[in-house]
């Protein structure tokens, strides 16, 4: 006896959503959305999405930032709908009012735990099946920002103290966050003598003396802690 056939959605099926109610396709299946980003999602799509119109306007670009809601019709049919967090497109003919008909060059989503799966998993590879060049997944869960280009075929990841380098831009970099200098005690931990640091997203990241000159020797404390708070935690490497 064969397997009842799963049913098939379509856009009709998205645009006749109760009020309130998100949701995205793909190849037919639908995936409901959290009704509300977090704070701290808004404010790194934001910041993404600000430094990425700033450097195409300065360059005097053609391509187009665009954060959601936005609605890209990856395979130009009514199977798939998704909303990216950012999509920077630079093919004008894709656009419409309606959206983005066809695969943005470059697609940036920000991880909350509702699209964890969908993010890492289902949308990678819809990305880089659908004709997407570059796709980051950035999870302030995790500190990190993954990052593939699809063109080249490989891909890297980063933490948030690093400047992560857009693909698509021969000279074009995300900071997520800014190094600010503070004065701390001389503090021993696991790894040796800690006399100097900084705070990066809210983190005290300290130095030993011998990595001074190299950013990447910084360790950091894993409880996030302000610039003049006495709390001391775990020094992890």
């Amino acid at each position: 006896m064969p397997l009842p056939k799963a049913e098939t959605y379509t856009l009709e099926d998205i645009y006749n959503l109760p009020d309130g109610e998100r949701a995205e396709l793909i190849d037919g299946q639908i995936y409901y959305m959290a009704p509300t980003p977090s704070r701290t999602h808004q404010k790194l799509s934001l910041k993404i999405s600000n430094k990425i119109d700033t450097y195409i306007t300065e360059h005097k670009g053609k391509c187009e930032v665009i954060a959601a809601p936005f609605a890209v019709f990856l395979n130009k049919d009514d199977l798939t709908y998704v909303e990216p967090d950012i999509s920077v497109i630079c093919d004008p003919d894709k656009l419409n009012d309606k959206g983005c008909n066809g695969a943005p060059d470059w697609v940036i989503e920000i991880v909350s735990p509702s699209s964890k799966r969908m993010d890492y998993s289902t949308k990678l590879f819809k990305y880089r099946t659908a004709g997407v060049r570059e796709y980051w997944i950035v999870d302030p869960a995790k500190d990190r920002t993954m990052v593939w280009n699809f063109e080249n075929d490989d891909s890297e990841e980063y933490s948030f103290k690093d400047k992560v380098k857009a693909g698509i831009y021969p000279d074009l970099y995300i900071e997520f966050c800014r190094n600010r200098a503070v004065n701390t005690k001389k503090t021993q931990g696991t790894n040796g003598d800690f006399s100097s640091g900084v705070f990066l997203c809210g983190r005290l990241l300290l130095q030993t003396e011998e990595s001074k000159n190299n950013p990447n020797k910084y360790t950091y404390r894993e409880n996030r802690v302000s610039p003049d708070g006495e709390k001391r935690s775990k020094i992890l490497t």
